[in-house]
């Protein structure tokens, strides 16, 4: 086989002849500090409210075994409810086990996600009620959109992770939409 008609290696071991490489993306470093939206007193009032609801009006949990848990952690459960309230100790403690920086391994360690620091991670959109192309124009996206979608990411190799609601699939019943996209992933 000659050198220009034998298919060349790229990146994850796959053989392909043409198209996109498959080749991991370089990480990517942010040189500049974080940009402040908000000023300090706005922060304060987001956290002022958010530790509001926690504290007075709480959160259902559904799950038994989530709520046992938070109660044995200190927070304030209503079983009949399933509403649980946590104090601001609970989300402080919580908060300290939390990383600053973490790796999601891959198959391939090439392939490995560091999410955190100053590390940039590219991915695509979740949660889009609508598609737009040249052919269908914009219209609510199906299954068959969800899973073109899917399909260029992987191919054109420019995302760090692929993955959640790219488009909401509304030709699917609510009860097995989930399943079907995770389906679509997988595949």
């Amino acid at each position: 086989m000659s050198a220009e008609a034998s298919p060349r290696r790229r990146g994850g071991g796959r053989q392909r002849s043409s198209g996109p490489s498959l080749a991991p993306i370089a990480r990517l470093e942010n040189p500049w500090s974080p940009i402040e939206v908000l000023r300090a007193d706005q922060v304060e009032r987001i956290l002022v409210g958010a530790y509001r609801v926690l504290e007075e009006s709480g959160l259902e949990f559904r799950s038994q075994p989530a709520r046992d848990h938070i109660r044995r952690l200190g927070g304030l459960v209503d079983d009949e409810t399933g509403m649980v309230r946590i104090g601001r100790d609970l989300v402080a403690d919580a908060l300290k086990t939390a990383p600053t920086e973490f790796t999601l391994h891959a198959r391939n360690p090439e392939r490995d996600m560091h999410v955190g620091g100053r590390t940039i991670n590219f991915g695509p959109v979740s949660g889009a009620p609508h598609v737009t192309d040249l052919i269908g124009g914009r219209r609510y996206g199906d299954m068959a959109a969800f899973r073109d979608i899917l399909k260029v990411i992987h191919t054109l190799g420019t995302q760090h992770w692929q993955g959640g609601v790219v488009v909401e699939p509304v030709d699917v019943p609510v009860a097995l939409r989930q399943l079907e996209m995770y389906r679509a992933h997988i595949e």
